[in-house]
């Protein structure tokens, strides 16, 4: 930093002491995530900093690193928007689970996500499910050949018991919505931007779904809707909906 301000040198440690809010040092990347996340959740709250004031800078992102970063935000309750220069749709996460959830409630398009994209699916989108359940709803309840959710009355006792009561009313929420919303009578109800558009805003970002504002995913479906909805909105003379009319529609829907 003292060299990108003019100086010859890099500042010594006992400069730069004084003037850290503080540290997080853990022997594995895993360990120093969460305490991170923690540590930028009480820093927030102390100093009464908006989080769109906050960045944490990361010089390589890789997919790793960027699951469990995002995971203990998440958990943390601090939201957050990841930045990149590039990168390929399919390595966002929200992208991948939308497009899951559309072959879900279109299964006549003939497109069979794996049981991996479906727990995938559910662990990114519903609030505090961990892989392990995630991967358990997939397999108790995902009809690959189909593609489709079962009933979650299907599930036994202790099936439920495992993957959480309050959990399973999420899924068969999920599941609800995706066949009210779907292919009816042969036909998709609704063009596909309009889908994914309502698919974030209708149930995804509800409160019940996830508690805590999902930023991230505003900044997504606005990116996507401007992209599948440039030419009929430019046809027409409007603009995308911004990622903050995305949030707040999702959240004044509840």
């Amino acid at each position: 930093m003292g060299i990108c301000l003019g100086r010859k040198t890099a500042p010594s440690p006992e400069e730069i002491r004084p003037k850290l809010l503080g540290y997080v040092s853990r022997r594995y990347r895993r360990e120093m995530l969460i305490d991170l996340a923690y540590f930028v959740r009480d820093y927030l709250a102390q100093s009464h900093t908006p989080a769109n004031e906050l960045a944490i800078i990361v010089p390589y992102l890789d997919g790793a690193l960027r699951y469990k970063l995002t995971q203990s935000l998440r958990e943390a309750g601090v939201p957050y928007q990841i930045t990149r220069r590039r990168a390929s749709p399919r390595e966002e996460g929200h992208v991948r689970t939308w497009l899951t959830f559309t072959a879900l409630a279109h299964p006549d398009w003939h497109i069979y996500p794996s049981h991996y994209d479906v727990a995938e699916a559910l662990q990114l989108s519903l609030y505090g499910l961990d892989p392990v359940r995630a991967a358990l709803v997939a397999q108790s309840l995902y009809e690959p050949n189909v593609p489709r959710l079962r009933d979650t009355l299907e599930l036994t006792g202790k099936q439920v018991e495992r993957i959480g009561e309050e959990m399973v009313n999420r899924v068969e929420l999920l599941r609800r919505w995706l066949l009210e919303q779907g292919t009816a009578d042969g036909r998709p109800q609704h063009p596909l931007p309009d889908f994914l558009h309502k698919l974030f805003t209708e149930l995804l970002a509800q409160p019940e779904m996830t508690p805590v504002p999902d930023v991230q995913g505003a900044a997504v479906c606005c990116a996507g809707a401007g992209v599948a909805g440039n030419g009929r909105d430019g046809l027409v003379g409007h603009a995308p909906p911004t990622a903050q009319q995305h949030l707040c529609a999702g959240r004044k829907l509840g």
